[in-house]
């Protein structure tokens, strides 16, 4: 299947192009995945809509690769407005600046690490895996190094979201 053809499906639920397969998450994602997901989308909403940094994305989907064709939804993800001055209606042929992952409880590990291996594909400069249990998030940077934050840590954006900063426990507020 291409990326065309799936995002022509009326799917219910979550689910996601690998290789021309539809895959589809098995569980729902609960209340502490959704409640995390809007806490990091409004903070990070609120760094970049002042400074017209660039769009914070829901769900929006990202052409791995074509042929057979891999598509990925992070839960969040940020996109810099010189790299994408306006949204196209259909998948971004394009790797976010920040791809966010919340794991839910029935997530398998080499899914997640399948995904992570994705967003180094796209050269995503910064990805969060975001752990709602543990209250914790993991920083992986492009140069390969992986950070772990928690509580009264302060996630800091670096060069990829400058100037944003946010204590790892305002996510799970």
């Amino acid at each position: 299947m291409t990326a065309e053809a799936f995002a022509a499906l009326s799917l219910e639920g979550r689910a996601e192009l690998v290789d021309g397969v539809v895959t589809r998450r098995e569980d729902v994602p609960g209340a502490r995945h959704s409640r995390a997901a809007v806490q990091i989308a409004a903070r990070l909403e609120a760094w970049a809509e002042p400074a017209d940094h660039g769009p914070v994305l829901a769900e929006a989907g990202y052409i791995v690769r074509r042929s057979p064709d891999r598509v990925r939804l992070p839960d969040v993800s940020f996109v810099r407005r010189e790299r994408l001055p306006e949204l196209p209606d259909g998948y971004l042929e394009l790797g976010p600046d920040l791809a966010v992952e919340i794991v839910s409880p029935n997530d398998k590990a080499n899914d997640l690490e399948q995904k992570l291996e994705d967003y180094r594909q796209l050269a995503v400069p910064m990805t969060w895996v975001v752990h709602p249990v543990t209250r914790t998030v993991i920083v992986h940077t492009a140069d390969g190094i992986a950070r772990i934050l928690r509580g009264a840590d302060v996630l800091r954006g670096g060069d990829v979201l400058p100037g944003f900063e946010c204590p790892i426990s305002a996510f799970f507020a």
